[in-house]
């Protein structure tokens, strides 16, 4: 089983966290270095974005992370990988031996797709029972602290954000650009920490939010304005078939 967990080498805390994590399931810690906003150079940072973007060092360095562990999957015989941020944090009902099916779910899918570690906003269809989860189809999730990623996913999302045009984890643009097909799992095996602070600092004026929004369904209208007819249809038709999503389980 191919996982890592993105971490920041001089936060011991984190990594404390992280071992107490695994040792809940009897996972050995494996660690990938994240990259640090604040240590990028601003050559690099610009280098790294396209010209209209109101990412933050923080979530450049985040999403240049997770970027750089997929191109080690690309270069791996893995066919696909499980990525854990330092802040997550393992439900009782999650055991070593589900983290391996829900692995094998997306190792073995034929086609590009992500599987979140948690419930969804939405969802279409049951895909498969792993008692007590349930995986689900989806349209749209957020966040990036716990899903499994197969190697063509990777390569789609890799070409789609080099250079970065909206943060790493914005997945229903990716669901909707036909880069991947999207799951969820119900109930959710794995959450967010709120005992342990964020490293990623966001900007919380409405001004702010105002121009990322503005930027964010720019750049995304640049991406679909290079598709082919077909999937120009097809990402047409993605975004129509997402009304017909459920929001309760």
């Amino acid at each position: 089983m191919n996982y890592y967990f993105i971490s920041d080498k001089n936060n011991a805390k984190r990594r404390e966290h992280i071992a107490n994590q695994c040792k809940k399931i009897g996972l050995e810690p494996r660690y990938f270095d994240a990259i640090m906003g604040k240590n990028i150079s601003n050559l690099e940072l610009h280098q790294s974005v396209v010209e209209t973007n109101c990412l933050t060092p923080s979530e450049i360095g985040c999403a240049l992370s997770h970027l750089s562990l997929y191109k080690q999957l690309i270069a791996s015989s893995h066919q696909a990988l499980i990525v854990f941020e330092d802040d997550v944090h393992f439900t009782d009902s999650l055991s070593l031996d589900i983290l391996q099916e829900l692995y094998q779910f997306v190792e073995t899918h034929k086609g590009p797709c992500v599987l979140t570690l948690k419930a969804s906003e939405t969802y279409y269809t049951k895909v498969k029972f792993l008692n007590p989860f349930t995986i689900y189809s989806t349209p749209r999730f957020m966040d990036a602290y716990a899903y499994i990623i197969n190697k063509e996913a990777a390569q789609n999302i890799i070409a789609a954000q080099t250079p970065l045009s909206f943060e790493i984890d914005v997945y229903r643009y990716y669901y909707y650009l036909n880069l991947c097909d999207l799951y969820s799992v119900y109930p959710s095996p794995t959450y967010v920490d709120d005992t342990i602070e964020s490293t990623i600092k966001d900007r919380d004026t409405e001004e702010f939010k105002l121009l990322r929004s503005k930027y964010r369904t720019a750049n995304f209208n640049q991406l679909f304005s290079k598709l082919s007819l077909k999937n120009k249809i097809l990402s047409i038709y993605r975004r129509i078939k997402k009304h017909q999503s459920k929001s309760t389980y």
